[in-house]
């Protein structure tokens, strides 16, 4: 079998110039186009078989992913009223967020493929991350 030539990955000067003139809420997967939501799902996937093969080149690849990531973080931050602190995380923190993150969109695009939708209720800015953040569920 022929191998497929790699994709690219997400191209962040286009991701933000379509999303940031919305609000936060729109990079949700649920909310991202189907074209975003497979590029940012693709890099996500790519950025984890790097990871398990021990390549750690892979900031190339998590740059759209990670755009996601502080974009839902500032909006948590946001809606505590805490506007003007800086945002830190750990870099401990992001294979977990990214975990996370991949597996609702991977949910997002099976359920748009096939009408089957696992949450009963939608992931919203206040509820992604918990797992990641708090070691709590938020199904």
């Amino acid at each position: 079998m022929e191998k497929k030539p790699e994709p690219p990955v997400t191209n962040l000067e286009s991701l933000a110039a379509d999303l940031d003139r919305h609000p936060p809420e729109a990079v949700l997967p649920r909310n991202l186009n189907d074209f975003w939501l497979r590029s940012i799902t693709r890099d996500l996937m790519k950025a984890q078989q790097m990871l398990a093969h021990e390549n750690l080149e892979f900031d190339h690849v998590v740059s759209g992913p990670l755009y996601i990531v502080i974009r839902i973080l500032e909006a948590k931050r946001n809606a505590r009223c805490q506007p003007t602190a800086e945002l830190k995380f750990s870099k401990k923190l992001l294979p977990p967020l990214f975990e996370e993150l991949q597996w609702i969109a991977e949910q997002e695009i099976i359920a748009r493929a096939t009408g089957v939708y696992y949450r009963t209720q939608a992931v919203t800015l206040e509820s992604i991350f918990s797992i990641a953040m708090n070691g709590t569920t938020s199904q």
